[in-house]
């Protein structure tokens, strides 16, 4: 993990713009048509996979490739809501599949 600092705000939005810049230029065709309503698998960085279900898609620009998101993990089987950056997410989910890793406590 890197942590930057930051002198002053106007530094640190311009180094999230270039992020979220990075982010989309990553992002696959498939990815972006994940709607409200779609399941799907991603890698949490921590070993475990988390799974998730797309609640709502953000319509403006500078946000079109995020998903507002319930995810769940077997670190967080309860769920949290959150915006998820479609770039990260690996593999998209049938609704059975869905609820077979859920029948499993979240593991694969």
């Amino acid at each position: 993990m890197t942590v930057e600092f930051f002198d002053d705000l106007e530094d640190f939005f311009a180094a999230e713009n270039r992020a979220r810049r990075q982010a989309d230029d990553l992002t696959q065709d498939w990815q972006k048509k994940l709607e409200k309503g779609d399941y799907f698998m991603k890698d949490s960085g921590y070993g475990f996979p988390i799974f998730g279900k797309v609640l709502k898609r953000h319509r403006t620009k500078n946000l079109q490739n995020y998903r507002l998101c319930e995810c769940y993990s077997v670190a967080v089987p309860s769920g949290e809501c959150g915006d998820v950056h479609v770039s990260t997410i690996g593999k998209k989910l049938s609704e059975d599949e869905f609820e077979l890793y859920k029948s499993k406590n979240w593991n694969l």
